[in-house]
Formats: C-alpha cells, structure tokens, sequence
C-alpha cells in the first residue's frame, strides 16, 4: 500500500509539472507570436483540459451577467473572448466586464488562472497590434472586432505625423447593438466607428413591388 501510494504521488507530480511547462514548437503558429512578442506560450496542457476549461468558462457566464444591466449574448464567443482579453490584462476589456463580477479576473488573482485560452488570445492580440503600430497606419477596419477593446485602443492614439488613428468596426448588426449598449452602460467615451455588416441598423431591405 504504502509502495503504491509513492507510485501515485510520482505519477501526479510529474503529471502537473508536465501540465507547467512552457515548451515552445517552433512549428507552432502561436508560439511563433509568443516568441516574437516576448511573451510565455500557452500552456502545453491535453486537449481534454483546454475543452474542460473552454466548457467551464461558458458555463459560468450566464452567472456572471446575472445582474448586468447591459447584459450582452455571446454571439460567436464574443463575450467568452472578451473575459479572456480581460483575464490576459487587457485593461480596456476589463473595464467593460460588469463591475462586481470582474473583479474574479483582476489583479493578482488573474495570476493564479493556468495560462491557456486568455494566454493564446493575449499573445494573438499582442502580435495583431504590434504590426499594426508598425505600419504607423492612420486608418484601420476592424472586420469581426466583436467586444474587442482594440478600437478604444487605437482611437486615443496618435500616428508619428500627430493625427488621430480612425478606426472602423464592423461586425454583425445584432453584435454591433449589443457593443454599443454595452460601451453606453459603461460610460465609455471615446466610440470607435461601429457598423453592422448589413446595414447601420442590420435591417432587411425592403422589396420593391413591381407595377403592373
């Protein structure tokens, strides 16, 4: 008994200290960015724990918004994505989760969180913005931005020349209504340009009755 119990130990620790490690594939795509961000690669975890972890996170979801006046759907994951930039130290993102609720993701306790998707969506959004700050663009079209924060980023920025970074976001109408509510509750002040992908008000066009 006492044999086998060692066994079970070892066989846990090195279980979880495999679960730890930080290895890079320079095969890996994200990797790749995480190299060229300075940033620690998502954690090399089986797949049932990054599922597990994926159907636990929007699971709890609808608790967290229980009493959010906003109360925004996740269509198309936007809003586990926009948990995840927050939990990864976007402070943007942060700040339009629900202010009791997002205090489960702040500072340090988003330390003891294991670095999976909110570190794979930390590093993308990392590299993104890296290649946009070096093009020095004045413009940009932001298409799929989702509850993305990248938009109140770059409309407080200015290019080398001075000016104003404009930036446009487009996304379905339903995601763009529920942005704009949600940016409302909130009291942000700085808007980025948003535009549903059929439409300012994502409405049908309205057929033409042909005359007899």
């Amino acid at each position: 008994i006492v044999a086998w119990t060692m066994v079970r130990r070892s066989f846990l620790a090195c279980f979880f200290a495999w679960l730890r490690l930080r290895g890079r594939d320079p095969s890996n795509p994200v990797d790749k960015a995480a190299a060229a961000v300075g940033d620690d690669a998502p954690w090399a975890a089986p797949k049932v724990v990054w599922s597990l972890a994926w159907r636990l996170q929007k699971a709890t979801l609808p608790l967290l918004h229980s009493f959010d006046a906003a109360a925004p759907g996740n269509s198309c994951v936007n809003l586990q994505i926009l948990w995840l930039r927050a939990l990864g130290g976007d402070d943007g993102s942060y700040a339009l989760l629900p202010r009791g609720a997002r205090l489960l993701v702040s500072r340090p306790l988003r330390g003891f969180y294991p670095k999976l998707h909110h570190q794979n969506v930390k590093v993308r959004t990392a590299f993104l913005e890296a290649a946009i700050a070096e093009a020095n663009a004045t413009r940009l079209v932001d298409v799929g931005a989702g509850f993305g924060a990248r938009g109140l980023h770059l409309a407080t920025r200015r290019s080398d020349d001075g000016s104003i970074v404009d930036v446009l976001e487009i996304d379905l109408p339903e995601v763009v209504a529920q942005k704009r509510r949600l940016l409302e509750d909130r009291g942000v002040v700085t808007l980025p340009l948003l535009q549903g992908g059929q439409g300012e008000g994502g409405g049908k066009k309205k057929k033409k009755k042909k005359k007899k």
